[in-house]
């Protein structure tokens, strides 16, 4: 089939057009008894998926890790469990609400292994699963350049821009943004420096897929650039993106569920995919012309729970991707004109200054006051804590540091009763970990990389260039000497006490994971080389 798990595989639109019987109001992306997407929406309900990519600093900075990773769609907060040095055990040491933080509580030339834990109200993802990162302070400073830039994403605006966002790094002096030109094959810069973790590109390529990377500066020293986002703006000749902020009615109508997304720059149609979950299939499609759809069908007013996707659509084809599903139901002991919706764009924090907790929402119409509540972490219900007549709430915050909460809060109508509660907000104080000081040699787990090392590295036109690289210590660090055909070269690395990474100016060196005597380099300056070596015999 031309579709994947989630993703498509590509082929010539044209050829789908030929061959696709489906093609127009009967259109079906895929099998109704599909059991990839089948197995797909069912574990989403149960599961949270972990960050794909987690990043620590290695040496950047002297008294501090910054951590940064990927954000996960529908959490609401993240754990950050962290080991160190030899011992494999993790250990909670903080929750952040963005998709970074710095740990100040550690020791320089000690290595640290971080992974992170999505949260999404009761449902977290399984820690087992999350990719671990190692990172280090380093006394000394190498000036070595900044991590790769993680979190990169993009999404096309209603108005036909582009907004790029990406998680900040507290070392980036600033960012740098480019664009691939399809027409010219090559990268564009669209800016040299910014300053914020977010850019707007106000004039992409219509009718093009737009593709963008990002990398930090810091000193001079320029990152690696982050992996690629892309977006499509659809036109006449192009298929439109992907549909985001899909959302459905979650027991505020009787016998309907209203399901609603953001519009699709070039969509002149969206194809709507309904999953029943007793049944186990996906129903027959629906194509709608609005961003907006009633789902009435008799089979609503059971009160179960249904899931949904989109795809937008125009005459060159459809998005790349369906969305992400949306769950939603019908409560059959509502009123006939339906409860009164949960608040939207709850938003929350704290203010370190006062400790107050705030909360904010938007008004919901008929509704005379709002009722907030709060649970602990592990709690199956939540407790009421306050009224408020406003789409405002502040409180002192009354809780233990270390804890994390959800608040949420219900309209409440004279005549249409209670709403259901509205999305989670995460509150919490970190607890300040104290700098545990271990008695490591600095050089500890060096000797795995000391001694020779050879391998090939091959051109893009297949021609071999050997390189040899001899690591020995000088004092506790590690001193490099590498050829690469005819070039040699010498420098001073960073390491730290249970590493598995040696990082310089010109090259990073690593050990493989899973296979004894493998040395993976990574020749940063010049002509970039990536490579596996083997141990000299």
């Amino acid at each position: 089939p031309w579709y994947g798990k989630r993703g498509f595989g590509w082929i010539s639109y044209k050829f789908f057009m030929k061959t696709s019987t489906g093609w127009g109001g009967s259109f079906v992306p895929y099998d109704s008894d599909s059991q990839d997407l089948i197995s797909e929406v069912e574990n989403e309900k149960k599961e949270l998926s972990p960050p794909k990519k987690v990043i620590a600093s290695q040496g950047t900075f002297s008294d501090k890790i910054e951590v940064s990773w990927d954000p996960v769609p529908d959490a609401i907060a993240y754990e950050l469990e962290r080991s160190e040095g030899n011992n494999k055990d993790f250990y909670r040491i903080a929750y952040s609400k963005e998709t970074n933080y710095v740990d100040t509580a550690v020791q320089a030339g000690l290595s640290y292994r971080y992974r992170v834990i999505a949260i999404a109200g009761d449902l977290k993802s399984d820690a087992s699963k999350s990719p671990i990162a190692e990172g280090y302070a380093e006394e000394e400073d190498l000036l070595v350049e900044p991590e790769q830039v993680t979190g990169l994403t993009a999404k096309a605006e209603s108005s036909g821009k582009v907004l790029l966002e990406w998680t900040k790094q507290a070392a980036a002096d600033y960012y740098q943004v480019i664009r691939y030109i399809p027409a010219r094959n090559r990268w564009k810069f669209l800016s040299r420096k910014i300053r914020q973790a977010s850019f707007t590109d106000t004039h992409p390529i219509q009718n093009s897929q737009n593709i963008y990377r990002v990398r930090a500066v810091a000193g001079g020293e320029k990152g690696e650039w982050s992996e690629a986002a892309s977006v499509y703006l659809g036109g006449s000749q192009t298929p439109p993106s992907i549909v985001t902020g899909l959302e459905a009615s979650m027991g505020d109508y009787k016998d309907k569920i209203v399901i609603h997304w953001d519009k699709v720059p070039g969509a002149d149609s969206y194809v709507l995919f309904r999953y029943n979950f007793d049944t186990k299939k996906w129903d027959s499609p629906i194509t709608v012309t609005s961003n907006i759809y009633e789902d009435n069908d008799p089979k609503i007013k059971s009160g179960k729970q249904f899931a949904y996707t989109v795809i937008a659509k125009n005459s060159a084809g459809v998005s790349p991707k369906y969305s992400e599903f949306a769950y939603g139901y019908a409560d059959p002991f509502a009123s006939r004109g339906g409860k009164i919706p949960a608040p939207k764009n709850v938003k929350g924090g704290l203010d370190t200054k006062t400790n107050e907790v705030w909360l904010k929402w938007d008004k919901v119409k008929d509704a005379d006051s709002y009722y907030i509540f709060r649970k602990k972490d592990g709690e199956k219900k939540f407790q009421f804590i306050a009224t408020a007549t406003t789409n405002q709430y502040r409180s002192k915050f009354k809780g233990e540091a270390g804890q994390l909460y959800f608040y949420t809060v219900r309209s409440k109508g004279m005549l249409t009763g209670e709403s259901q509660n509205s999305k989670f907000v995460a509150i919490f104080v970190n607890e300040t970990l104290p700098v545990i000081h271990h008695r490591v040699a600095g050089d500890e787990g060096l000797e795995k990389f000391l001694g020779k090392w050879e391998g090939v590295y091959w051109t893009q036109d297949f021609k071999p260039i050997p390189i040899k690289i001899e690591i020995s210590k000088k004092g506790t660090k590690p001193w490099i000497q590498y050829t690469i055909g005819n070039q040699r070269k010498a420098t001073k690395g960073s390491f730290a006490s249970g590493a598995s990474v040696i990082r310089s100016k010109d090259v990073d060196l690593s050990l493989d994971p899973n296979v004894q005597d493998i040395l993976h380099i990574e020749v940063k300056r010049g002509t970039k080389i990536v490579a596996n070596l083997g141990k000299a015999s």
